[in-house]
């Protein structure tokens, strides 16, 4: 299967197939340039979803455990292309923001 072409910065990232786990996503999101707080916070993210998961199993309720990892892997993805005055900590929320 052809991979998809992904832009970042001019420079093209060439990811074969699609994603199919958290690795994948982290992979991917290191190849266009995501700064490291961004993985480690992507990791930590992926945590919660395991617990999240965890607890859905414990209740029996069907769900789809790769959906839950992809979409916490890749929840911030877009951060990647937003500039930073947008992303920084505590903007206009009178520092509420800086805890």
């Amino acid at each position: 299967m052809a991979g998809d072409i992904f832009s970042k910065g001019g420079r093209e990232v060439m990811q074969e197939g699609t994603l199919t786990n958290r690795n994948d996503a982290y992979n991917l999101l290191s190849q266009l340039g995501a700064p490291e707080r961004l993985l480690r916070h992507a990791q930590l993210v992926g945590e919660a979803a395991d617990s999240l998961i965890g607890a859905y199993r414990e209740l029996g309720v069907e769900f789809n455990a790769a959906v839950i990892e992809l979409g916490a892997a890749i929840h911030d993805a877009g951060k990647l292309y937003t500039p930073k005055s947008c992303l920084d900590r505590g903007l206009g929320t009178s520092g509420r923001g800086r805890r």
